[in-house]
């Protein structure tokens, strides 16, 4: 015996969250010249031309496409100077895939993204899978932007790329959290591709991140932030990413270049100066350590000079991690020695807290070959790597396990520290 079972949901609960879009009539009714979109999935199925009007976000709204040679929104609507044309507004969240923006018109913004602090989903701004085009690419005097973001918790962008624009995005106000620029492309440009806004600087809580391929040409700059945008250490990362072209690759602190600074981390790219979170130091001198007593760890007398310190200070031979974030680091040492032939150094890297707690890292051996007079230098690599937080010391110990001989560091040797 079988039944049917009915009227277990109320009439409301089946209710439909996408929108197929494939003309303005499949939008809201315009109030004035914006179009607010309600919280559902808007699939745009067409070349839709949204010349005259705003489309503006809800909390919840997405707006979607089939791919970006199959969906597009495009508008001829020009603003003027100061009072641009808006092509997409919100101060709750904006979310947005696979498609095509077309700037027909001039002094067009494509994003007006502002929060207003009371939205529950945290106003987030994402952006994925995106083709923007000032149109037609590379005509002078449009003076179109990417977008303006400002007062949000998080921005996102990923699989980008935009051709012939004046600016790209200018970032205002407090971010709760940070901004993550991802598989992104920029040609075809000029001005500022990734910016502070003058009047109303950012400020992250998180990240600023980017792995973006731009192209710069003379007189435009690719990311224009100032230190003030950063709260701590690492937060500015321009890592895995490409630049070219004869502009301004990224705006100096006044403190100097962004990358040699605490609050930055920049690695692995071509057209930036490529740096790592660390530094280097080499003996400047042939140095003398004595035992007062066989197999006993005694400092090795270092004196040295240092480059390239970004979040360290060093001091004869011993790096002091200044950094606010817990960092993994590698560390590699190569010193020279000469002593009494056959004696058997012990060589240790180790790690001292803030408190002067110690913890042994690594610990190599070599045979001394014989005397510095001699010729008979011997060399030991050490590798090894160790996370560090603010205060951590980086040492170098030493023991002759086979007497009391002094033995001599030379001059050619040095320890470089660095990021993971």
């Amino acid at each position: 015996m079988s039944r049917q079972i009915q009227g277990l949901f109320p009439p409301n609960f089946l209710y439909e969250t996408q929108q197929v879009v494939q003309s303005l009539e499949d939008l809201p009714t315009p109030i004035g010249n914006e179009i607010f979109l309600e919280n559902l999935i808007y699939v745009i199925d067409a070349d839709l031309d949204i010349t005259g009007y705003t489309l503006c976000f809800g909390a919840k709204t997405q707006v979607n496409g089939l791919g970006q040679n199959v969906s597009r929104i495009r508008s001829s609507t020009s603003g003027t100077v100061g009072n641009p044309y808006v092509f997409f507004e919100s101060t709750a969240n904006l979310f947005m895939n696979d498609l095509e923006i077309v700037c027909e018109g001039t002094n067009q913004l494509v994003w007006n993204h502002i929060g207003d602090g009371t939205v529950p989903e945290g106003e987030s701004f994402e952006l994925n899978r995106f083709n923007v085009l000032s149109f037609p690419a590379g005509g002078a005097g449009h003076n179109n932007q990417l977008g303006f973001i400002k007062d949000i918790r998080q921005g996102f962008i990923g699989t980008f790329s935009c051709f012939g624009f004046e600016n790209g995005f200018v970032c205002a106000g407090a971010w709760a959290g940070g901004f993550r620029v991802k598989d992104t492309l920029f040609r075809v440009f000029k001005g500022v591709a990734f910016g502070s806004d003058a009047t109303d600087p950012v400020s992250f809580q998180l990240r600023m991140a980017s792995d973006a391929n731009l192209t710069i040409p003379l007189g435009s700059i690719g990311y224009d932030f100032p230190s003030t945008a950063f709260s701590f250490t690492g937060q500015y990362q321009l890592q895995g990413g490409n630049v070219n072209g004869d502009g301004v690759y990224v705006t100096n602190f006044a403190s100097g270049f962004p990358a040699f600074d605490p609050l930055a981390n920049f690695q692995a790219n071509t057209g930036i100066q490529n740096t790592y979170q660390g530094g280097e130091w080499a003996t400047n001198a042939n140095n003398n350590t004595t035992f007062a007593a066989s197999n006993t760890w005694y400092p090795l007398v270092l004196t040295t000079t240092s480059k390239f310190l970004t979040w360290f200070s060093e001091l004869n031979g011993i790096f002091t991690y200044n950094g606010g974030n817990p960092l993994d680091v590698t560390i590699f040492l190569t010193v020279s020695m000469t002593g009494k032939a056959n004696d058997i150094i012990q060589v240790k890297l180790v790690k001292e807290s803030a408190l002067a707690v110690q913890t042994d890292i690594l610990i190599r051996a070599i045979t001394i070959s014989g005397t510095t007079a001699q010729g008979r230098a011997e060399s030991v690599p050490v590798q090894s790597t160790e996370q560090l937080v603010l205060g951590d010391k980086i040492r170098v110990y030493v023991r002759n396990t086979s007497g009391t001989s002094t033995i001599t560091t030379l001059s050619n040797s040095n320890c470089i520290i660095g990021a993971k």
